[in-house]
């Protein structure tokens, strides 16, 4: 687990400003159950696309998933 986290610390390095890389690396993390971290990723992925209807829906996910635990 510390080694997936390390890699998808690894895409917002490398692509801070990138929508793409912040979808997947949100993606990736609510798949694995991380929802905080999620919520983070979909947050700056919301401040690249602000009122984005797929950024919101991501985000609102992630938050569904850390309220259901």
């Amino acid at each position: 687990r510390a080694g997936a986290r390390a890699t998808f610390g690894e895409l917002a390095e490398r692509a801070p400003s990138d929508p793409w890389a912040r979808a997947f690396l949100g993606d990736r993390l609510r798949n694995e159950g991380w929802f905080d971290d999620a919520a983070v990723a979909y947050a700056a992925l919301d401040q690249i696309l602000p009122d984005d209807p797929a950024a919101l829906l991501r985000l609102a996910l992630a938050h569904a998933g850390a309220w259901s635990r």
